[in-house]
């Protein structure tokens, strides 16, 4: 019989020496698991066989020391990790103080991937008096890899590639308004979203960052192809944290550039800063102020942008809160003040977002993560400094709306599609900026 876990056949504890035998038996135990594969069939039947004989012995005697550690052999020799697991934690709810049963569970634990309750157990052996010191130094480098391979990534990726039709790509009326001027456009384009985050734990505080980055081409109006590419980073600073709630501080550099119609358009740099309130309640609010200095360069199919040039500076809040299981919603209000060159593109807008996630899981559990739906909607009022060139005589003010919603589909546990419809509307006091736009998005996603 296999003698291990800090216990010998009789049940007492490993003495002197003797508790390298229970290093090993982890090692072994895990040899046996892997070779299991190879067994003859007859043996695999004859292991299961024992298996069963075992599972019902120990319903009726939990506490059979003899009974659980031959049946952790043989539950190993079969793969059956949890089930080993299993009996050595009924071994342990019997000897809690055994350095040796903590350190198997340790290693088995690891060995599925549940490292924070692996390093929980390799903790457990450090701090037991009763531990050799040379096991105490293996659980204590075991535990350190634990914590290590246990922490969350502080890296994640979102990107979205796919196609897009739009009943009214160029954002113009439905009627000629004036001779020779635009009028609304379908048309397709391929696109493809980035967004990298980082949130680089440091003692209590951490560093945050997010890069993204768009690209769309338009199949039809080439002076609309559209690239974006943003770093947003800078420090978050805890100043509380208590058991209703945390708040912190941050304060982060903005810089971004634009591309448009294939040639660069706009560069800008700025800073933000922001203070959240994380509830206990699995809600947040945190309010925010931004400053972009913008520059717009003058292109071929726009010889006059350069008078957008100037400061956006934007005030606003952001909030989340869980509704109710697998439910949760996301608001964002605020406003925006724009300062240009030419008065006529200076305005105030204030605005609003709200969209609430609902999770769910049409498979009954086989899907690898729940399907999500998510509707949103928001409202922009905008009002301009002073009138339009296109209409001098009427001050421009403008309502836009959208509304729409948003499919996730899993395939696995990174891979999935994303769909979007959406609808949007401007009404303008002046006819040559009205416009509505309904847009068809679909294409894989990435998660990570």
């Amino acid at each position: 019989m296999l003698k291990c876990a800090g216990v010998d056949s009789k049940g007492g504890q490993l003495r002197g020496g003797h508790w390298r035998a229970g290093l090993c038996c982890a090692t072994l135990a895990a040899a046996i698991g892997c070779a299991a594969p190879a067994f003859p069939q007859a043996g695999v039947a004859a292991a299961q066989a024992e298996f069963d004989v075992l599972f019902q012995r120990l319903l009726e005697d939990p506490s059979n020391r003899d009974a659980n550690l031959r049946f952790v052999e043989v539950a190993l020799q079969l793969g059956d990790t949890e089930a080993a697991i299993g009996a050595l934690e009924r071994l342990l709810f019997y000897a809690p103080d055994d350095p040796a049963l903590n350190y198997q569970l340790g290693v088995l634990y690891a060995e599925i991937g549940s490292y924070p309750v692996a390093q929980s157990y390799f903790d457990a052996v450090v701090e037991l008096a009763a531990a050799p010191a040379e096991l105490r130094a293996e659980a204590s480098a075991r535990a350190a890899e634990a914590e290590r391979r246990g922490r969350p990534s502080p890296w994640s990726l979102y990107a979205h590639a796919g196609m897009r039709y739009q009943t009214n790509a160029n954002a113009a009326p439905d009627d000629e308004i004036t001779a020779g001027a635009e009028t609304a456009t379908p048309d397709w384009n391929s696109f493809v979203l980035t967004h990298l985050s980082l949130a680089q734990p440091i003692g209590e505080h951490a560093f945050e960052a997010t890069l993204t980055g768009y690209y769309a081409n338009q199949f039809e109006i080439e002076r609309l192809d559209l690239g974006l590419a943003e770093i947003n980073a800078g420090p978050r600073l805890a100043l509380w944290s208590g058991d209703q709630g945390k708040v912190s501080v941050r304060g982060y550099g903005i810089a971004s550039g634009l591309l448009l119609g294939e040639e660069f358009y706009q560069r800008a740099l700025g800073a933000g800063a922001s203070a959240r309130v994380d509830f206990a309640s699995a809600a947040s609010l945190e309010p925010y102020v931004e400053y972009r200095d913008r520059e717009f360069y003058d292109t071929d199919d726009y010889p006059t942008d350069s008078n957008r040039t100037g400061d956006l500076v934007t005030y606003a809040v952001f909030g989340t809160a869980v509704l109710g299981e697998n439910v949760r919603w996301y608001g964002r209000g605020g406003y925006n003040e724009n300062d240009a060159a030419a008065e006529h593109h200076s305005y105030d807008e204030y605005f609003i977002d709200l969209s609430t996630r609902l999770e769910f899981d049409p498979s009954g559990g086989a899907a690898p993560r729940p399907w999500a739906f998510t509707p949103f909607a928001a409202a922009y009022w905008t009002d301009y400094e002073e009138p339009d060139p296109v209409d001098p005589d009427t001050e421009r003010e403008d309502f836009e709306w959208r509304a729409g919603a948003r499919l996730d589909v899993p395939f696995g546990e990174h891979v999935g599609l994303g769909i979007l419809m959406q609808y949007l509307v401007n009404d303008s006091t002046v006819r040559q900026f009205e416009y509505d736009n309904l847009q068809v998005t679909a294409g894989p996603t990435v998660i990570f």
